[in-house]
């Protein structure tokens, strides 16, 4: 079968040896490529044909014996950098059109939209997750800031009867409402509604930010004459006009076309995938490893006072009684505790899975789609696939999927935030508690780097994602965020310390950290062993 490929620079087609695209999952897109001639960087590439499509820029330019190997990143590398911008109601098509317009990026499929927000400040936010954040507050949340559904909804705590002038004291009934008063939403403010402050007989919910009091049975202002009302939850959820339906029911999302246009469609409600049968697929390769599984944990507060234990009696009676012991003398009640454990167990209480496989070329294949796979023992799964490597050159015609246990959640900087005065980013140079603590008990640079390689866990992803205080937390991280979690570690022990990317593990773009030690420069790796010189 013949494979037709075309790559253009400029709008001109080129030779071209061997090619190699990454499609990676919440990430930008990259492609590798083999060719004779010479040409500069951040030119604009095209890639058509039998394989998934890419369009970004020419990034890197590496001479060899057998021509020059090129490296191109698609146009979201135009987002990767950080903003600081205020606005004060404004719609979500304003503020991503303002974005996409200072990074030079084309904006004709950004559809215009009526919704108006509050205050919404970004503060050392990366454009492209400012972008994300903007979507899921516009199209995919029910609240002007994307709270959780458990935060939208109001219900008293009982059925209760009418207390204002229009229902009076008839019979008893439990009414759900939007968490949100009226009043301070048109003035773009959020006010959240409390159940009764006054006292439990007056059967009200009362504004936490205006004072305005809420008739708990039909929602109506307690003031005569008032004809404002808290909108009811079902009305949130079903409500529509004669023409229009409520933007709550649909839900978007933003990419950055080969074209370098920025893009809003819609998310189809029946996803589209594969279904792999045996002999449509090679190198079937699936792990699951429970051995750092845990089935319990206890938190301990101050003076190692116990204050909760969690116990998963299934997984107990499959895997044993495995537990796993937090230390934190800032927990003091049992519901911090309790919420402590079960953030604990979700991270460690279950599976390890790796997954890949390799197919023919599928054109249409991309990251984040679900994939049905029937094994060559009879069983049939359903994963999701977290990158996709297609590999094009004389011998080869190939992709490899590399399958992931489950639905793909979105990234955490895609969630809005307000910032604080004293709030930090992912890049802060700020030390957290926890690390420096773990510094202050290992005591050299030494055992620093021999604990991250030790206890952290090499996960694959293009950039840094986590904080180092959440690469401990998780114990894992790729090579970037391991290296900045030792450089926070050296700068608690009064070391100077850097992050430098550009070498190579093997084939593989690779970060590490430079130490500064007795006037010497010292390489540090705790991912690729033998690039570290400590």
């Amino acid at each position: 079968m013949s494979i037709y490929i075309y790559i253009y620079i400029d709008g001109y087609s080129i030779p071209f040896n061997s090619l190699i695209i990454h499609d990676r999952i919440y990430s930008a897109n990259t492609i590798e490529f083999l060719s004779s001639k010479r040409m500069g960087e951040m030119h604009d590439v095209r890639v058509v044909g039998d394989v998934p499509e890419f369009g970004g820029q020419l990034t890197k330019r590496k001479e060899t014996v057998d021509g020059y190997n090129y490296e191109c990143m698609d146009y979201t590398r135009l987002l990767h950098g950080k903003i600081k911008k205020t606005y004060n109601k404004k719609t979500g098509d304003y503020i991503i059109k303002t974005i996409l317009k200072s990074r030079k990026l084309r904006i004709g499929n950004i559809i215009k939209t009526k919704k108006k927000h509050g205050k919404i400040v970004f503060k050392d936010v990366k454009a492209i997750d400012a972008i994300q954040q903007i979507v899921n507050l516009q199209y995919n949340d029910t609240s002007d800031f994307g709270t959780s559904n458990n935060n939208n909804i109001v219900t008293p705590p009982h059925a209760v009867n009418g207390t204002c002038n229009k229902c009076g004291w008839t019979p008893k009934k439990k009414v759900s409402f939007v968490n949100k008063c009226p009043f301070c939403a048109k003035k773009g403010k959020l006010g959240r509604l409390k159940w009764s402050p006054k006292g439990s007989n007056k059967q009200e919910w009362t504004c936490s930010k205006c004072g305005a009091d809420f008739c708990a049975k039909c929602g109506k202002e307690k003031i005569n004459g008032s004809t404002v009302y808290l909108t009811k939850a079902d009305n949130q959820v079903n409500s529509t006009s004669n023409k229009t339906k409520s933007s709550s029911k649909v839900r978007m999302e933003f990419n950055v076309s080969p074209d370098g246009i920025g893009i809003l469609k819609k998310i189809p409600s029946k996803s589209k995938g594969y279904v792999f049968y045996p002999g449509s697929y090679s190198d079937y390769d699936l792990t699951r490893d429970a051995s750092d599984i845990i089935t319990v944990v206890k938190v301990y507060g101050a003076n190692d006072k116990g204050l909760y234990s969690y116990n998963n009696q299934k997984m107990i009676a499959k895997y044993g009684y495995i537990s796993e012991l937090l230390f934190d003398s800032n927990i003091k009640t049992k519901a911090r505790a309790k919420a402590k454990a079960k953030k604990l167990f979700k991270e460690k209480g279950k599976i390890e899975f790796s997954g890949t496989i390799k197919t023919a070329i599928l054109p249409k294949m991309k990251s984040g789609m679900k994939l049905a796979f029937k094994s060559p023992y009879g069983d049939v799964d359903t994963y999701y696939s977290q990158e996709v490597t297609t590999t094009v050159d004389s011998d080869t015609a190939e992709m490899k999927i590399q399958l992931l246990d489950g639905k793909p959640a979105n990234p955490s900087e895609w969630i809005y935030s307000k910032p604080s005065n004293n709030s930090s980013s992912n890049n802060d140079t700020s030390v957290s508690k926890i690390v420096a603590e773990k510094a202050k008990e290992l005591k050299t640079p030494k055992a620093c780097q021999q604990w991250i390689e030790k206890n952290i866990k090499y996960e694959g992803y293009y950039n840094y994602k986590y904080t180092p205080e959440q690469v401990m937390k998780r114990e894992r991280g790729n090579c970037m965020d391991q290296a900045r979690l030792f450089c926070q570690m050296m700068k608690t022990l009064k070391y100077s310390c850097k992050v430098v990317c550009g070498k190579y593990c093997g084939d593989t773009k690779h970060c590490n950290a430079e130490l500064k030690m007795n006037g010497r420069t010292i390489v540090v790796d705790t991912t690729c062993h033998k690039l570290n010189r400590l």
